[in-house]
């Protein structure tokens, strides 16, 4: 016997055939499971009550108390009006007092003659009509993802399913959509667990039932739909400093926003805003009030495509396309999953009675020859009475892979001794992708120091008074090189050895600007950088979060030269050299010269020169009447070579030169001469390259 509770109300039927249910509209359950999560679809129930005897009037009297009519037909008699209902409240199915499914209710509608249709939706159903705000994830565990979708909903999930890491990015949209993206680039399948709750968990047999075939109505089979190639689109999102704003919602123009939604088109590293109040906000949407602007700087987004054929006679292409979960870690599972899927799956359609079975349970039955075939449960089409009829698709020929990450580990090489590599025991047979990065390219080089000015009169009545020359700018710095080139190769099955060179450092640019060198290519038996691409921005180690091939930082910047010192009185001193820093090292700038009054001779001193990286300025003239010069900025050192991984540094600017002094010896005015300025570096060289594995 079928009896269906729903809050205090029970319905239930008596007899073979015969429901204690409106006979027009028996229960009917249409339930599906999706083998690779692409689109996740909801349950139905439905079915009707008739509420009173005559049909002309409602009758309500305690809990399931029985009202019989002169034919003696027999329908239950509710304590509640069934139109005053809420949305959501679990509806439970039962057969022979066991439970068999549960469901959500949706809606009732009331007909005439004391019917009342209602209708029930699985968790899947409610999932569609909520919204999950997505964001951008780096190593963020599925389980964590999941329960804030399912946002307090009860279901389980198995522990392996829960432990995979998850990269990419999820949109603002349902929460049944978002869902839906998590599964299918984990692998992972949404089916129901003993009490009828959401179970999500790997595609893995759940016991297996024997489907006599006494109780078939009718059988058919057909494959898949039929993919010549499958498409992976592998997506990978960073934050980049050279990303340009972009203007996400402006009202300057129109009404002040109170507490309005704004949802992005694109995931945002970061938002700001003009005018208006950001009351909160995350990588798709952000909450404001006001009037003004709100700026977005969006993610960097680079996607790689890759491809199988199926061995199918087909031109047809399925894409993953915009699940922007599927990432580098992922990508090669996903296609090893379609391929297996859609190269092998076939569809059996089965009429027959049934008890226990459910969607995404494993069932055995002889196929239209008479042989016996396995296959999961996608779909059942039931009418309830006193036993369930069901039209089921069972996938057959097909067992599930690809499930999980391909990759949960990695190890880098940054060595071939004698041309030759060694892989880690511990890896050695397992499919594996190398990233192989070049060597970086070199910083551009630092720029000279500016020499430092000549001095000039107060006027050219007036020459007994001067003003000494300005010192010189310091150099500016070169750029930093840029990270190289990097490739990735699939391997199928890691090699104990592989002959090897790992590409070094671009050397630095001389001087003034000049760029520095490319970097060597990285080998790896047949892969080579040399076949590679710049990257737009650092690439990520998906694994531990470690970012790689970034640009090198500019140098620093030399410092100017002291001023000469004035000569409208007598013994001025030039100033010093502007002193540079870097951390706890200080290098100065050198002292201005001191002023003279001897006899008929009035001068003032020489600037300091200019400080640069790694060196101080010297020191400017001390005034006599033959010597009363600026001094000359300092030389920069160079930078080091860059750290593990990145471009070059690029090279330091000189010191400015120091400004000259000026002196009158009674009758006329001399110019000494003022400083040089200091030489800019050479560029940092870059880093060498390296090979990491994803294992």
């Amino acid at each position: 016997m079928i009896e269906i509770r729903y809050l205090d109300h029970t319905f239930k039927g008596t007899g073979d055939d015969l429901l204690l249910l409106n006979p027009t509209a028996p229960p009917e359950m249409f339930e599906t499971w999706d083998p690779i999560s692409e689109a996740l679809a909801w349950d139905v129930l439905t079915f009707g009550v008739k509420s009173d005897a005559t049909g002309s009037k409602y009758i309500w009297t305690s809990l399931s108390e029985i009202y019989s009519t002169s034919s003696n037909e027999e329908y239950l008699i509710d304590d509640g009006d069934l139109m005053d209902y809420t949305r959501g409240t679990p509806v439970r199915v039962y057969k022979d007092g066991a439970f068999l499914r549960e469901f959500y209710l949706d809606n009732i509608t009331a007909r005439d003659g004391g019917i009342f249709e209602i209708s029930a939706v699985s968790a899947v159903g409610l999932l569609a009509e909520r919204y999950h705000r997505g964001g951008v994830y780096f190593g963020a565990v599925a389980g964590d993802v999941i329960a804030d979708i399912m946002d307090g909903m009860a279901y389980d999930i198995d522990g392996d399913v829960a432990e995979v890491t998850v990269y990419g990015w999820l949109p603002y949209d349902t929460a049944r959509a978002n869902l839906s993206r998590v599964l299918f680039a984990t692998g992972a399948s949404l089916m129901k667990n003993a009490a009828g709750e959401p179970w999500i968990r790997f595609n893995q047999p759940i016991g297996s039932t024997d489907v006599s075939a006494a109780t078939y109505y009718e059988r058919s089979a057909e494959p898949v739909p039929q993919f010549g190639t499958i498409r992976v689109i592998e997506h990978t999102f960073f934050d980049s400093a050279a990303q340009t704003e972009k203007v996400l919602f402006d009202n300057r123009n129109s009404v002040a926003a109170a507490s309005a939604l704004i949802i992005f088109d694109e995931p945002m590293a970061a938002t700001r805003a003009d005018g208006l109040t950001r009351e909160s906000w995350g990588a798709n949407w952000a909450i404001v009030s006001g009037t003004g602007v709100l700026y977005g700087t969006p993610y960097v987004h680079i996607q790689r495509i890759l491809e199988e054929e199926t061995g199918i006679n087909s031109s047809e292409v399925y894409e993953t396309g915009e699940n922007a979960l599927v990432s580098r870690l992922n990508s090669s599972t996903v296609l090893e999953r379609l391929v297996n899927y859609y190269s092998n799956a076939v569809r059996y359609t089965i009429s027959t009675k049934h008890s226990t079975e459910r969607t995404g349970n494993i069932i055995t039955f002889p196929n239209v020859r008479g042989v016996t075939e396995s296959g999961y449960i996608s779909t059942m089409d039931s009418v309830a009475s006193s036993f369930v009829k069901s039209t089921m698709e069972v996938i057959t020929r097909w067992t599930p892979k690809g499930l999980g990450n391909q990759y949960n580990d990695y190890f880098i090489v940054t060595a071939a001794p004698g041309g030759q590599i060694t892989i880690p025991a511990a890896h050695r047979g397992k499919k594996a992708l190398a990233v192989l990065f070049s060597g970086a390219q070199g910083g551009a080089g630092g720029y000279d120091g500016e020499d430092g000015g000549a001095g000039r009169r107060w006027s050219d009545n007036v020459i007994y008074k001067g003003y000494g020359g300005e010192g010189g700018a310091g150099g500016a710095p070169g750029t930093g090189g840029g990270p190289g080139r990097y490739l990735l190769a699939d391997i199928d099955s890691l090699a104990a050895t592989y002959t090897a060179t790992i590409g070094a450092g671009g050397a630095g640019g001389v001087h003034n600007g000049e760029p520095g060198e490319i970097g060597g290519d990285t080998i790896l038996d047949i892969f080579t950088t040399a076949d590679g691409v710049v990257p737009e921005g650092p690439y990520i180690n998906m694994i531990d979060g470690s970012v790689y091939g970034e640009a090198g930082d500019p140098g620093t910047a030399g410092k100017a030269g002291g001023n000469g010192g004035n000569l409208p009185t007598v013994n001025k001193k030039g100033e010093d050299g502007t002193a540079g820093e870097d951390y706890n090292t200080i290098w100065k700038g050198g002292s201005g010269g001191l002023g003279v009054h001897s006899g008929s001779l009035d001068a003032s001193g020489g600037g300091g020169g200019g400080a640069a990286y790694g060196a101080s300025g010297t020191n400017g003239g001390t005034s006599t009447t033959s010597t009363n010069t600026g001094a000359d900025g300092a030389n920069a050192s160079a930078p080091a070579q860059a750290e593990f991984y990145r471009g070059g540094q690029g090279g330091n600017g000189g010191g400015g030169g120091g400004g000259s002094s000026y002196a009158y010896n009674g009758a006329t005015a001399n110019f000494r001469n003022p400083g040089a300025g200091g030489l800019g570096s050479v560029g940092g060289q870059g880093a060498n390259g390296f090979i990491l594995f994803y294992v």
